[in-house]
Order: C-alpha cells, then sequence, then structure tokens
C-alpha cells in the first residue's frame, strides 16, 4: 500500500520567500547520466546541488530537518542521511525512480519541500507516484508544502510548462530509520 503524506503550510510565509531567496541565488550543477537502459537512449537532465556543512543557508536548511525528523518520528527514530535541492526547468528530462532500495529492517522515507514562492497549476511541475504503468497520485508543487513517502515508491517530478520561465525548486531531505513497529508515520 502506498502512503503519501502532504502537510501544507509547513514552512511559514517568511519562510517561504527566504528559502525562494536563497534557492534563487544558490549555484548548481548539471547532473546527466544515460540509464541502464542504453538501447532505448533514455537520458535524464537536471540541476541540483547537495547541501552540506560549507553551504552558508546550512543551518536553515537544519532547522527545517529537525521539524521533518520531529514530524516523522513517532513510532520510529530518524536520521537524515542526505539532504539536496533540485532545479528543474521546461526542456529537463527527468525520469521514475526510487530513493532507495527496499532493505529488510530498515524504513526509508523521503521529504520533500516546494522552494518557490508562488505556484499555478496551469504550471504543471507536479510529483508523480507510479505503479510503473500508471500514475497512482500526484502532488501540485504548492509553495511551504512537504510531502513524505516510502523512499521505495517509484516517483519522478515533472518539469514546468513553458508558460513558466523559472526553476522548480525542491528541497529533499532523505531520512532512514530501524523499524521498531511496522508503520510508516
Amino acid at each position: 500500500m502506498m502512503k503519501i503524506d502532504i502537510y501544507d503550510n509547513f514552512l511559514t510565509k517568511d519562510e517561504i520567500l527566504k528559502l525562494d531567496k536563497i534557492l534563487w541565488n544558490s549555484s548548481f550543477t548539471l547532473n546527466g547520466y544515460t540509464s541502464k537502459m542504453v538501447d532505448k537512449m533514455d537520458r535524464e537532465w537536471s540541476l541540483s546541488k547537495t547541501v552540506d556543512e560549507n553551504d552558508r543557508n546550512f543551518d536553515f536548511y537544519k532547522i527545517i530537518e529537525e521539524r521533518i525528523i520531529n514530524l516523522v518520528s513517532v513510532k520510529n527514530v530518524f536520521h537524515c542521511y542526505r539532504n539536496h535541492i533540485n532545479a528543474n526547468k521546461f526542456g529537463d528530462v527527468l525520469n521514475l525512480h526510487t530513493d532507495y532500495d527496499l532493505v529488510k529492517g530498515i524504513l526509508p522515507l523521503t521529504a520533500i519541500i516546494y522552494g518557490n514562492k508562488e505556484w499555478n497549476i496551469n504550471w504543471g511541475g507536479e510529483t508523480i507516484f507510479s505503479d510503473g504503468e500508471e500514475i497512482i497520485k500526484s502532488v501540485i508543487p504548492k509553495p511551504g508544502r512537504l510531502i513524505v513517502f516510502d523512499a521505495t515508491l517509484s516517483h519522478t517530478g515533472r518539469v514546468p510548462s513553458p508558460s513558466f520561465p523559472h526553476f522548480r525548486y525542491t528541497v529533499v531531505y532523505n531520512l532512514i530509520s530501524e523499524i521498531k513497529e511496522k508503520t510508516l508515520l
């Protein structure tokens, strides 16, 4: 069963404005790779950056991380093993993927915060979840919205439409816990 929790207004309006300004002024690296299906020439291109102690906004990202961990650590204690930011625009190529392989005794979660200060549903940019053949759920990237889901679920971000000339920003926290109780949240 697929569990995807959505928390609207996870960030305050001031935090959304601060995050949007931080992301707008960030430097990103172009990432491109060819998938394992080379014969189909599948390629993925996107901009991203890893958040670490050298990031001048590290403290801000850490505060958000602690709030997420407090939110999800009800029955299991989580820690963040990876924090990164994605910046996608029309023309980028993004493919379905999982953030973690299924491992017995490990509960992996992905938490995504949408970082744009405004969003119009006509701009697209949804995060979709799939069973490999059908879209099971689609989540609009509303400002300050947090989604939390099982990191073994197949998902991808959709690029914005050509009517949105900027980047669709997401801040991603990959969390992990040893399973103590068999519930997600």
